[in-house]
């Protein structure tokens, strides 16, 4: 009614000790200007001294033997994100009324050594689509003669240089030191990559004793990564797995965001072949049900005692539309023949033989991949999704009888 309008800033407040501290929030009226609230900004991330660990970082990486602007900008996003020292979910973006915010102030301390560098550096301020107002998701834009990079290390999850993908789209400003504002448009890199391998053993009753493991690249990663924080490491498979539980899992490069992050694990519970499939079948469903682009890769090895037989082994399937392309194919790698050891007498060996089939196991190797371009719509996704699912499956029968189904 007073023609003024409120809205909430989260800052990470200044008690405690270590780094990351808990927020407060600190709730003022919009300036009547965008120079005010740029200069209002500029005076909130560099009137106020950094942590303990931003101090620290400057005079490092000051003294660091990396030449290059974003090299150093990189190390710096990286030690802020490792040096939180905590999983606390309140340290992700979260969602309020207003947009995406964060509750851990990394910018300033990004920025502030920046600046110690003499780096040009500026301040990225997104603005919520609806009401136009700051968020608190902020982040810091740096230039050289070699481009241009964004950082938001308060996102803990994105690779540094990347705008996030939460943030595709939205208007931002950039404020300079001198409080000069220019009105961006972010755009983010919204692709990625996911592989896995399922290995399939089959014991004396046909059940299958499964072990996964994957690998995830850029926005693939950093939403395994998000999981992993606010829901524990035995999430990452828990959901495609039917809520298997994982009788061992490793997880690795959390935090090494330039790193592919990586994750091991053998579920707890054998299964049948097609319960087997249907879980690889779920991750590439999930992968893909917002129609986002990236590349997928997926590889059913099964191993097959010696003496079974493998029959109607479908042929490779190709598939390309609106820029993007599927592939699938199966082989079968024999066993090698097993040849009597040097130290066993003719008889020992021909003992051995009337009771076990002188061959090791073959193998047999599903491989399916997807790329969906910027340009490939969701319906082609979707049809090659379904088309992945419904490749065929060989005929196995067993030696001691039955079959793998």
């Amino acid at each position: 009614r007073s023609g003024t309008r409120e809205y909430t800033w989260q800052v990470a407040g200044s008690s405690g000790t270590g780094y990351a501290p808990r927020p407060h929030l600190v709730s003022l009226g919009t300036v009547s200007s965008q120079t005010g609230l740029a200069h209002w900004l500029i005076e909130r991330y560099t009137g106020q001294p950094p942590s303990a660990l931003g101090t620290a970082l400057a005079r490092s990486a000051a003294a660091s033997s990396r030449e290059g602007v974003f090299e150093r900008a990189a190390w710096i996003h990286q030690s802020l994100v490792q040096g939180a020292g905590s999983l606390d979910p309140q340290l992700l973006p979260g969602k309020g009324r207003q947009g995406v915010y964060s509750s851990a102030d990394y910018a300033r301390d990004f920025l502030h050594a920046a600046m110690v560098l003499g780096l040009d550096a500026r301040l990225i301020v997104p603005l919520s689509p609806r009401f136009g107002l700051p968020l608190g998701m902020v982040g810091v834009h740096l230039a050289s003669g070699n481009g241009e990079r964004w950082y938001f290390p308060a996102s803990r999850v994105f690779p540094p240089g990347r705008v996030p993908w939460y943030l595709n789209g939205l208007e931002a400003l950039l404020i300079d030191s001198r409080a000069t504002v220019t009105r961006v448009r972010l755009a983010a890199d919204t692709g990625g990559s996911t592989r896995y391998t399922l290995r399939l053993a089959p014991g004396r009753d046909g059940k299958l004793a499964a072990s996964i493991s994957g690998e995830y690249e850029g926005v693939d990663a950093a939403l395994v990564r998000a999981d992993i924080l606010v829901k524990g490491k035995g999430a990452v498979f828990s959901a495609m797995a039917h809520n298997s539980v994982p009788e061992s899992l490793s997880v690795r490069h959390v935090f090494q965001l330039q790193s592919p992050l990586l994750v091991d694990g053998s579920l707890a519970k054998t299964m049948t072949l097609s319960e087997a499939d249907s879980i690889l079948d779920t991750a590439l469903r999930t992968r893909f049900a917002d129609g986002r682009s990236g590349a997928w890769t997926d590889r059913l090895v099964i191993t097959i005692p010696a003496g079974s037989q493998t029959a109607g082994i479908p042929p490779p399937e190709t598939r390309s539309r609106d820029g993007g392309r599927m592939e699938c194919r199966w082989k079968l790698v024999l066993g090698k023949t097993i040849t009597k050891p040097a130290h066993w007498s003719q008889a020992d060996w021909q003992r051995w033989v009337r009771t076990n089939i002188a061959r090791q196991p073959d193998t047999l190797i599903r491989e399916r991949t997807l790329h969906a371009g910027i340009s490939t719509s969701r319906r082609s996704i979707v049809s090659m999704v379904d088309d992945l699912e419904d490749y065929g499956m060989p005929t196995i029968t067993l030696h001691r009888g039955g079959r793998l189904r």
